[in-house]
């Protein structure tokens, strides 16, 4: 039987939120990011969420309250680090990888993300493909800028306008064959060392390596929060007194 796993990287600070805790306690209708997340995740054989490493004890308590085996551990220095601190984890837990064994890498960032959306990923994966995201199309203009000549610049000169048709803004969660997912990241381990030079999401690593990746239809409920005014949405939409 095909086993499927769930990696949930919630190690954010959350400072651009300003609320003082890590991004996935930052609480919504009086329940933390995390336990929504959780709540939403389909049904799995093993969870393994990053935590900030100060704060191990208190994302237990909250995954403890779950009935699917779950494995709290530290994140990494980058999303890249958090993401193959989890895979190992996952791997020592579970024992080796099998070939067609699934994993899907979620933000916890995104935690009112529907079901729907899982499930097209998984089958995505069940259908052949290696690596699956789900995306939107993306409605805005989009500017590409060459890079400020000093930081209090006070302008950013336009470089070129894409094609708007051609791009998707990706979310979460990203699916994957767990061993091919843990052998990249095991292969591109440098790079996770800083933000700088991380990739910002695993769909990047096949990228890099030229296996093709596929998106299927995302959804605007899977929105990342991020800024207060997502957070202020977020009450607003699960508030219990609506």
């Amino acid at each position: 039987m095909v086993r499927l796993f769930v990696v949930l990287t919630a190690a954010g600070s959350g400072t651009r939120l300003g609320c003082g805790m890590p991004k996935a306690l930052v609480p919504v209708a009086g329940r933390p990011l995390l336990e929504w997340a959780l709540k939403g995740l389909p049904s799995c054989d093993f969870v393994v969420v990053n935590a900030p490493s100060a704060q191990l004890d208190r994302f237990q308590s909250v995954v403890s309250g779950f009935d699917f085996p779950t494995l709290v551990v530290p994140g990494g220095s980058s999303r890249q680090g958090s993401v193959a601190a989890a895979l190992r984890a996952l791997i020592n837990a579970v024992g080796p990888a099998r070939d067609d064994d699934l994993v899907l890498v979620h933000d916890a960032a995104r935690p009112f993300t529907p079901s729907a959306v899982f499930d097209r990923v998984v089958a995505a994966l069940r259908d052949g493909h290696r690596a699956v995201v789900p995306a939107l199309a993306v409605t805005d203009t989009i500017k590409v800028v060459a890079p400020r000549t000093r930081p209090d610049e006070p302008v950013e000169i336009v470089t070129t306008t894409p094609n708007r048709a051609t791009l998707r803004a990706v979310q979460t969660p990203q699916g994957f064959y767990l061993h091919e997912l843990a052998a990249l990241h095991e292969r591109f381990a440098e790079r996770a060392i800083a933000e700088s030079t991380a990739f910002s999401d695993d769909a990047a690593l096949y990228e890099a390596t030229n296996q093709p990746v596929v998106t299927v239809v995302g959804d605007y409920a899977a929105y990342k929060i991020t800024t207060p005014a997502d957070l202020t949405l977020a009450e607003f939409q699960h508030s219990p007194h609506r």
